[in-house]
């Protein structure tokens, strides 16, 4: 699955995503379940408070997921670590901004949801993590 075929009204786990690692799959898994539910509250009426809910459980989940997976790269002497965790600092900053930033009635715009989907979940997973899978 390449990232310009990613509908994110279907976003659905397929087994070439996972790593091998079943903490980290597991945690992947669970990325892409906020992202669908991002995409379906979109849809949704009187839809602010719970988004503004499911993008602060967002920022909470891929904080965690970078620590555990940057523990687990350290564990496994992952060649590119440095790079890796530089990757996810710039990508959690970006996002802490672009939601400190944003009015809760534009959260969904195309750039923040693109931006999500693409980069935080879906592209950092396809572009940067596949290159550790071949470690587990």
């Amino acid at each position: 699955t390449s990232i310009e075929t990613v509908d994110p009204l279907n976003l659905t786990w397929s087994d070439s995503f996972n790593s091998g690692h079943s903490k980290i799959d597991k945690q992947h898994r669970e990325l892409l379940d906020i992202c669908v539910m991002i995409m379906k509250t979109a849809l949704e009426p009187k839809k602010a408070e719970k988004l503004t809910s499911i993008f602060s459980q967002l920022i909470k989940n891929v904080q965690v997921h970078f620590e555990s997976e940057e523990q687990v790269l350290r564990e496994i002497n992952y060649p590119d670590l440095t790079k890796h965790c530089e990757l996810h600092q710039k990508l959690l900053l970006k996002l802490a901004n672009i939601l400190k930033n944003t009015p809760t009635n534009e959260l969904l715009s195309q750039t923040i949801v693109a931006f999500i989907i693409n980069d935080v979940v879906m592209g950092h997973l396809l572009q940067e993590d596949i290159k550790f899978f071949h470690m587990f």
